[in-house]
Formats: C-alpha cells, structure tokens, sequence
C-alpha cells in the first residue's frame, strides 16, 4: 500500500479492485437464474413483503418446492398479482407448484387459480417492455459500486478523456477478474442515465427494506472521500 494511503488506514486502488473481485467472485456461488421471473424485483419484494416461504419436500423419491403464504398476505398478493405481470407469473406458478405437489393453498389461491382457468382473470400487460431479469446481479453491482465510492472514497465516476480511477472503473476491473464483462461506461450509465433510473430505484427501495435506515446508498457520503482527494492530490496518484 502506498505509505501516505497507510497512515490514514485507507485502501489503494489496486487493493480495492482485489477486494471487490474476492466478493463478485463468491457472489458468482448465486444462481442468478438469467431470464426467469424469480430474478426480478417484483418477486424478490413479493416474498418479503408478503410472507412468502419455500419448502422443500421429498414427494414419491423426489424432492419438490411447495410454498407458504399466510392468508391475509394471500389475498393482498391476489390483488397485486391482476396489477403486475411478474406477480401473476409468480402467484400461477406458487399455485402450480402446491397443487401438483399437494401443499395447501391458502383460499385466496384457490380462487385465484379458478379464476384463471375460467379465463376470467388475465395475466395483465406490462406498461412497458419487460426488462432482463437479473436483479440479483445488479444488487451485486450496487453494492460494490457503494463499496468502492462510499466506503472507499472513489469517485463514482469521471470525466470519459480521463484514465481509471473512479468505482466505476474498479468494479469493471473487479467483474473482469472473474470473467464477467461489463465496461466502465456500461456500469456509469447503471449510476447517473435516466433509463436506468427505475433500475436503481428498485435496487434502493430493496436495500432500505432489507437494512431501514442503516442502507448504504451511492448518495451516502463517503467519509473518506474528501481525505482521499486530498492525499491524491497532494502526491499525484490514486
């Protein structure tokens, strides 16, 4: 580590991208299920707000995913499932999985199932093209984005004629390590584009459910930023 990096206990940008890579590597042990609804924020959210469980059973020497779903959340769930296309994949497929499997369903299910196949209930259409379903992935992404910028003290990102430097820069070195590619611009475009603002929202609204008020955010300051700009600029390097 560079000498005036360790006398303020502060990381180089080399043992950044080391850290970072240790950790998108490990994350690489979840299934990220690319191109399945259950990698969704909708479904993510679903089971966290309405109770949703998963167990598995040994059914006929075979091992089998029932759910359970309490039935007040139940019927809540129904609501939402005739208002949001993942919803109603998610809710046909937990009614699916039970029946199949005989696992109880809560009564609003079975209503809910009824209906469907009565054809009175519809999967809704969605309000705009369906976005790639890897949520998971780009929840890895985030937090090692606010790893290298809040924790760190990076800059999130910085000016496109300037070379490396920033979090943006260490994360894509950090996914490259691991055989992932992803470019800086790819992984600025995730931070400050406008399209990707529904993106980073449901990323967000994700961590504050799951940490309330101690949810670290790329708009948290950094407390060692402002430190590690003026070493930088002080001695000329990262």
């Amino acid at each position: 580590m560079t000498d005036y990096f360790k006398e303020y206990d502060l990381k180089d940008y080399s043992e950044i991208v080391q850290e970072l890579t240790e950790y998108y590597s490990k994350s690489l042990d979840i299934d990220f299920q690319r191109g399945s609804f259950f990698n969704t924020f909708d479904r993510v959210m679903a089971e966290k707000v309405f109770k949703i469980s998963m167990t598995e059973i040994c059914l006929q020497d075979r091992n089998c995913i029932v759910y359970d779903i309490p039935e007040p959340e139940a019927e809540a769930f129904v609501v939402y499932a005739q208002r949001r296309p993942i919803l109603f994949d998610y809710c046909i497929h937990i009614c699916t999985a039970n029946i199949i499997n005989g696992a109880p369903l809560p009564l609003a299910l079975r209503f809910f199932s009824t209906r469907v196949l009565d054809g009175e209930i519809k999967r809704p259409t969605p309000a705009h093209r369906e976005r790639r379903s890897d949520f998971d992935k780009s929840v890895v992404t985030y937090q090692m984005l606010v790893t290298a910028a809040v924790l760190h003290g990076l800059p999130l990102t910085r000016n496109d004629a300037t070379d490396g430097g920033s979090a943006c820069d260490a994360v894509a070195e950090a996914m490259k390590n691991c055989g992932e590619r992803v470019t800086y611009t790819q992984l600025k475009d995730f931070c400050v584009h406008p399209k990707k603002k529904n993106l980073r929202d449901e990323v967000e609204t994700f961590l504050r459910f799951e940490n309330g008020d101690q949810a670290v955010l790329i708009s948290t300051p950094s407390p060692t930023r402002g430190l590690r700009e003026i070493l930088t600029k002080i001695h000329g390097t990262r």
